[in-house]
């Protein structure tokens, strides 16, 4: 009766620790933007932890980590999404004259030669 305590103690112990390793592997490729295997290891994980109903610890902290991986995947895709998202148009810029010109005078040139306007 001890021995299969035991057997099943260490094989609780083996599911809880392969499915919060899973959990940590989804949350990891979570965080790189790979979503669909991320999904794929959030669901394997829930399949170790439905294996032995008991296990509500580890199942609350397969919960919580299974929470934060999809909060981290929704952060992702929020970032890709505003990465993605073409710019705004930037607001037209008026451009101001640096000079004015002034209209020119009718006189001839000869006559702006002589008084030094013009070499």
């Amino acid at each position: 009766m001890h021995e299969t305590k035991r057997r099943h103690s260490n094989e609780r112990r083996a599911r809880n620790a392969s499915a919060i390793a899973v959990t940590e592997r989804a949350l990891a490729l979570a965080t790189r933007g790979d979503h669909r295997e991320a999904a794929r290891a959030a669901l394997l994980a829930e399949r170790l932890l439905r294996l032995e109903p008991k296990l509500r610890t580890a199942k609350a902290s397969a919960e919580t980590q299974r929470i934060r991986a999809e909060a981290a995947i929704a952060l992702a895709q929020a970032q890709v999404e505003t990465l993605s998202a073409p710019a705004p148009a930037p607001p037209p810029v008026k451009s101001e004259r640096l000079y004015e010109f002034k209209d020119r005078p009718d006189a001839p040139v000869a006559e702006f030669r002589r008084r030094g306007l013009i070499p």
